[in-house]
């Protein structure tokens, strides 16, 4: 099995292990399945990344992220949601969650719990240390069938 098969399944095990929860992280371990098609490749002397066939610039990596997955993320976040991490790019229509004392990815406590139809995030979870509680936490404030739509980066490794 190659190095990155052997990481996403390492990846996948320990979100298993932490949530305990599986029937609600499909969707999480889809999206990995997925990242595992990404390759960084220069071109001209430039950086992509690609991704089944298509060649993605490298600046998609700086700020702003989730206006590239935005379109997609509308297909799955309707209805109240909130983005965790929002800072100067939330997710439009949802309540934007950034790092302050009174609510921050690990303390939503205005937000009764299976309250909301959907979690957004797009390039937080990678930054917090105790990342399993703050899943933990955003899964208990969903709905039943509730989404977690997380838009994570990757690192490619040649």
């Amino acid at each position: 099995m190659e190095l990155q098969s052997k990481i996403v399944m390492l990846m996948i095990n320990k979100f298993i292990t932490a949530i305990r929860n599986p029937e609600r992280i499909i969707i999480w371990i889809l999206f990995l399945v997925n990242r595992i098609q990404i390759a960084k490749v220069e071109q001209d002397g430039k950086f992509y990344y690609k991704y089944k066939g298509e060649l993605y610039p490298e600046y998609l990596s700086k700020g702003n992220a989730v206006s590239f997955i935005i379109e997609k993320a509308k297909l799955y976040c309707k209805g109240k949601g909130i983005d965790i991490g929002a800072d100067k790019w939330p997710f439009p229509g949802a309540i934007p969650i950034q790092n302050e004392k009174h609510q921050n990815a690990y303390k939503l406590d205005r937000f009764d719990d299976e309250s909301l139809d959907y979690v957004f995030s797009s390039h937080c979870l990678e930054h917090l240390h105790k990342w399993q509680a703050a899943l933990k936490l955003w899964i208990g404030k969903l709905k039943i069938n509730g989404i977690i739509f997380l838009y994570l980066p990757i690192t490619v490794r040649s």
